[in-house]
Formats: structure tokens, C-alpha cells, sequence
């Protein structure tokens, strides 16, 4: 009985598979955009956007500037991993964008640094 069950939802989920093509996992599925377009993303949208930490706002929220946008952005402390960056360092943060209904954050979850 599980091998017909497990069978069976193998042949299902197999098509999807195969017609989506597209590779799943946390490395996948952000949607690179400026901050502009960031702050009125869906709620839990996947992004990436590249800027630069400006300044620190508490412990773990920091405020991200690209061109004239600035966002606030919720780097947990695991995630720095003894990254050492300035005001001067390029950076990429993949994330999950968090709207409230006065103001829009961007919950880190990867980090990576394009120049220093």
C-alpha cells in the first residue's frame, strides 16, 4: 500500500516538476528590484536589492540606501557572520519584504557583498 501511495504522488508531483523547470530551494526565487519597487511589493515577496548600510537603527535594523531610496532592513545577527562592511560597500540582501500598514521592512536572509 505505501509503495502504491508513494507511486502515486511521485507521478503527480513529476509533471509539475517538469513544467516549471525552474530549480527551487532559498538560493532561488528572488526577484531583483530597486527599493521603490520593493516598497510596494506584495507582503512575504522574495526580493533582492543591492545598496548600501548607511546607517544602524537598533540592534538589528539597519538602513539600506540605493540612489535616493532608502529602506529599513532586519539583518539578524547570524547572518553578518563576521562580515565586515562601511557606509562605502556595495551589498546584495536577498530577503522576504514585510508590509505593515504604516511602513514597509525587508526581512534579511542572505547577505553578500559586492565591493568593499
Amino acid at each position: 500500500m505505501k509503495l502504491i501511495l508513494t507511486a502515486t504522488l511521485l507521478s503527480l508531483s513529476l509533471p509539475l516538476l517538469a513544467q516549471t523547470g525552474q530549480p527551487m530551494g532559498p538560493e532561488h526565487g528572488y526577484t531583483s528590484m530597486t527599493i521603490n519597487e520593493a516598497k510596494s511589493a506584495a507582503d512575504d515577496s522574495l526580493v533582492s536589492i543591492r545598496g548600501f548600510i548607511v546607517k544602524r537603527l537598533s540592534d538589528d535594523e539597519y538602513q539600506l540606501k540605493n540612489a535616493n531610496e532608502t529602506l529599513t532592513v532586519e539583518i539578524d545577527e547570524h547572518l553578518w557572520k563576521g562580515i565586515q562592511i562601511t557606509d562605502k560597500s556595495e551589498i546584495e540582501i536577498q530577503g522576504e519584504i514585510d508590509q505593515d500598514w504604516d511602513r514597509t521592512e525587508l526581512d534579511a536572509n542572505r547577505i553578500n557583498i559586492l565591493t568593499h
